[in-house]
């Protein structure tokens, strides 16, 4: 069974945030892009300018993510190597 962790809308606000700045959005910019994600009920009750706003901060997560997780294999990898020669 699943158990669901329930938080605040200020610490999810705040774990958006967070998360969004640590890859590479723009604090501003992240600020306002968790506080849609948190407060909006749904897409409807958006303007188009938060949509986009939203779409862009999250392609900017998502491609920022996407290069560390590349940059992380990269370097598991040099660090095997290394593990095998000096093996």
């Amino acid at each position: 069974m699943q158990e669901k962790l329930l938080i605040s809308p200020k610490q999810k606000e705040e774990l958006f945030h967070t998360e969004l700045v640590k890859h590479g959005v723009p604090f501003y910019k992240a600020a306002k892009v968790a506080n849609i994600l948190v407060s909006a009920p749904s897409d409807e009750t958006l303007t188009e300018e938060e949509i986009q706003l939203a779409k862009d901060a999250c392609r900017e997560w998502l491609k920022q993510r996407k290069r560390l997780d590349l940059v992380l294999r990269a370097v598991e990898t040099v660090n095997l190597n290394r593990n095998k020669r000096s093996s």
